[in-house]
């Protein structure tokens, strides 16, 4: 009796739309390992790139940065990305300096300058090559601004609104408000705009959250409850409305896909803490916002477990966001930096994994939130590969 031998089938032997379909199922992080795999597995990758960023479910999550900031050690500083498709964590290299305030280009803070190189990732934020030393210094040299990146690489441009001037390692909170200073990669300088409105003391401009949407960048005052947005085609600000929902504490802006929501922290005062999602929606001449979604109790509790019952043990918890997730995590040590997620368009929470350890003790925490596509991260997707 004769045996029939049977090969595996070659990779080479299946058809592009297949090819692109398994690799579509994949993670970011297995499809690099993929690509590290031989030649042949890297140019399929590669080919594959434009096809991947369009159906993979990982260029449509947004993944949740972490900068931890040692003040002073910088060999303590530690940065982490999760990935929300294969709910994981990945510790990544972390930059030398302390990003604090903003004097000149090297010194702009993060997420400007979370560079991320290792053998997993290679790439800057927004996740293209961006060399910051070719940068001209600022107007004002001010610390703790916002910093809003506007345009990607390679005509990057961003913003730089608010923070509060300085002269040595005096803060002068008495100064006028300073105005915006926007990098214009087509000249290569910084050009001033408008300050915020008056509404805005420079005295809180250490409380400001930004969402950047569509041609509007919106400023809300964690603390002071005012919105305006600047408009990038007329150059000028909106004027400052209060926008409080009913026992808001502190809020922060998230740009999710065409909507833009305020997600904070309430206290009704004879009942307990909550924090929710509203929509903002402005019509008719008026700005007004609908709830849309609640942290179960149970997870909030979560957030702040062992920070005892001290009425301000809720004022470490922060918000970013992208895409259709929301982040909410405790910047604090003493809960090992806990953090959730919820995903707006179905209402659904979940608690992310611990931090990889070990992890150090930090004193002071830097996130952001940002889609990452696979031709981003692997820089030869970007320069063309002949098809399959």
């Amino acid at each position: 009796m004769s045996s029939v031998v049977t090969s595996s089938p070659d990779i080479n032997s299946l058809s592009t739309d297949l090819i692109h379909r398994i690799l579509s199922l994949l993670p970011i992080p297995s499809l690099l390992r993929s690509s590290s795999v031989c030649k042949l597995w890297r140019s399929v990758v590669l080919s594959s790139a434009g096809a991947l960023d369009s159906d993979n479910p990982s260029s449509i999550a947004a993944w949740f940065f972490l900068l931890g900031v040692h003040n002073t050690s910088s060999r303590n500083h530690q940065s982490f990305a999760y990935d929300p498709i294969s709910s994981a964590w990945h510790l990544l290299p972390s930059p030398r300096s302390s990003p604090s305030s903003v004097s000149s280009a090297d010194s702009l803070p993060s997420p400007l300058l979370f560079s991320i190189t290792s053998p997993l990732f290679s790439f800057s934020t927004p996740f293209h090559p961006f060399n910051p030393s070719s940068l001209p210094p600022l107007h004002f040299p001010r610390i703790n601004p916002l910093v809003v990146t506007l345009r990607p690489a390679p005509s990057l441009s961003f913003a730089v609104v608010g923070g509060v001037k300085f002269i040595g390692n005096l803060v002068d909170i008495e100064d006028d408000r300073l105005p915006v200073e926007i990098f214009d990669p087509n000249s290569g300088s910084w050009r001033l705009h408008d300050p915020l409105p008056p509404e805005f003391h420079p005295g809180n401009s250490f409380s400001l959250s930004s969402a950047l949407l569509g041609r509007r960048l919106h400023v809300f005052g964690i603390s002071s409850h005012f919105l305006s947005s600047f408009d990038l085609d007329a150059l000028s600000w909106s004027p400052a409305v209060p926008l409080r929902p009913p026992g808001l504490q502190s809020g922060f802006l998230v740009a999710c896909r065409e909507r833009l929501l305020l997600v904070g922290l309430s206290n009704g005062g004879t009942t307990d803490a909550s924090f929710n999602l509203w929509e903002i929606r402005d019509g008719g001449g008026s700005t007004g916002f609908v709830r849309i979604a609640a942290m179960p109790g149970d997870l909030l509790e979560w957030l702040v477990e062992g920070s005892g019952e001290d009425e301000n043990k809720y004022a470490s918890i922060k918000c970013v966001g992208a895409g259709d997730l929301v982040y909410v995590f405790n910047e604090e040590y003493y809960s090992k930096y806990p953090a959730c997620v919820c995903a707006v368009r179905k209402g659904e929470w979940r608690k992310l994994p611990e931090l990889p350890s070990p992890f150090n003790k930090f004193h002071k925490v830097i996130t952001f939130s940002s889609q990452v596509s696979i031709q981003s991260v692997l820089p030869q997707a970007r320069e063309g590969v002949g098809g399959i």
